[in-house]
């Protein structure tokens, strides 16, 4: 038995009142993490068929699993970019993604919609807390095997720990899949009167049978994103410390060939050999002739244009730093550094969405972990006006500047080398030390001098 309207009609309706919602209140958006205000939560998850039970505008956008996800996936799919305005104020606005989009009929708008949560959607970032992506997997194959509309309880569901997540903080995995009409819930009534978004527990879940019949054909797709580091060490960059291993270590690491081969053999059986599109892979579920076309337009583009950063630390000392289109992240790392007349010695990471030690994060070459902020080209990276990124440098002191872009200049020359246009503020003293440490007082390494730097050398 294929799947019907009515199967996917609640999640189309709900992602497509979001955008109209979008599209004519244009709502700003928070400052701090680029969500939605309370007060549009509220309003919007009054009009949605799938909404929280709520009272008062009082919780955070996380909260609202299903605003929050279809938030993510609009922008995930490049439906809709996040852009902020001359006064600093950010909304969603529409993309030429979005009106290919509106073209499609409900079947296709609901597989394009399920891929971008597929491929492209962090759970990690999503469950800091939890094993999230092993959770997703149980779900995933626990429902593949189930029988539709039969109820699952305690004990479903248990990890590698034995633990239960139907009554821990992963329960919102299935409140997502119950979204996308994977499943019907049944909430746990809580005795508490106020509760957070990570205390949401459930008696039961009931897979739908589009959940039973999806779970079966994606259970073995690869969810794993072409950024996503899996690993902190892969076998090139055990190849850069090896000579400096000791020896037994050394022969233990050259087994790796051979165990990686056998890994590669496993994961051959479990990801499809040939890149199969997503809706033919899910054709058999729909109604047949009605997954024909996707969203394909193309929308970003290296845009040639002077990018200017506001680097802070505090709101007392700050440097605008203007660099071009062509500059990459280690540019703009090394100006930071001349900047704040550091030694720039240490290992740094950017963190894209402005949450310190976040999956979106691009990272210093001398380390392991991709991708390499000398390979980040400013233009290419989807930046947006009134963006804030966390630049942590050095891992053990932990420096943690905010950097805020100010402006995306295409009618200016960009500047073949970077500039520190402004600043205010004193550069701090980068190490302290106790007065027991033996240093000379009058070495000229910490003497700092903090006027304006009007020129920086072209980065490397």
């Amino acid at each position: 038995m294929k799947i019907d309207q009515s199967d996917i009609s609640a999640f189309v309706h709900d992602f497509e009142t979001f955008c109209n919602y979008v599209d004519e209140k244009k709502p700003i958006l928070t400052k701090g993490n680029g969500n939605f205000t309370q007060k549009n939560l509220f309003y919007l998850n009054g009009l949605l068929v799938n909404k929280k039970k709520v009272n008062a505008p009082t919780y955070r956008q996380e909260f609202y699993y299903m605003i929050d996800l279809v938030f993510n996936i609009s922008i995930l799919g490049e439906l809709y970019i996040k852009c902020g305005d001359e006064k600093g104020n950010i909304r969603l606005v529409r993309t030429k993604r979005k009106d290919e989009f509106d073209l499609l009929n409900d079947f296709e708008k609901y597989v394009f919609l399920l891929e971008i949560f597929w491929t492209k959607f962090d759970l990690t970032a999503l469950f800091p807390h939890s094993k999230s992506n092993e959770s997703f997997e149980i779900v995933i194959r626990t429902f593949a095997r189930s029988k539709p509309n039969e109820p699952l309880r305690k004990g479903a569901f248990q990890n590698s720990f034995g633990a239960d997540f139907l009554f821990s903080h992963d329960a919102k995995i299935i409140e997502i899949l119950f979204c996308f009409g994977f499943c019907t819930i049944e909430p746990a009534v809580l005795t508490k009167k106020k509760f957070s978004y990570v205390d949401d527990v459930l008696t039961s879940v009931t897979p739908t049978k589009l959940g039973v019949k999806l779970c079966a054909l994606l259970k073995d797709v690869d969810r794993s994103k072409p950024n996503d580091t899996r690993s902190l060490y892969t076998m090139n960059d055990f190849d850069k410390i090896l000579p400096f291993l000791p020896e037994k270590f050394k022969q233990l690491i050259e087994t790796f060939p051979l165990m990686e081969e056998a890994q590669k053999k496993e994961e051959s059986k479990l990801i499809h050999k040939e890149p199969v599109p997503f809706n033919k892979l899910l054709s058999s579920v729909f109604p047949e002739g009605e997954l024909n076309k996707t969203v394909t337009t193309e929308l970003y583009k290296q845009q040639k244009a002077a990018y200017t950063f506001k680097v802070s630390l505090g709101k007392n000392i700050w440097r605008k730093i203007v660099v071009s289109y062509e500059h990459t992240m280690e540019d703009l790392h090394d100006l930071i550094q001349k900047a704040f007349h550091f030694d720039n010695d240490h290992l740094y990471s950017f963190y894209m969405d402005g949450k310190a030690n976040s999956k979106n994060a691009i990272h210093s070459p001398e380390g392991f972990q991709k991708p390499f902020a000398s390979e980040a080209v400013i233009g290419e990276l989807k930046l947006y006006r009134g963006q804030r990124i966390c630049y942590l440098y050095d891992y053990g002191d932990e420096w943690l500047f905010d950097i805020l872009l100010l402006d995306i200049d295409p009618k200016i020359d960009p500047p073949k080398s970077g500039k520190i246009i402004d600043s205010k503020g004193s550069s701090p003293i980068q190490y302290q030390f106790d007065d027991d440490d033996d240093y000379d007082e009058d070495d000229d390494d910490f003497e700092y001098d903090d006027e304006v730097v009007e020129d920086v050398d072209e980065a490397p």
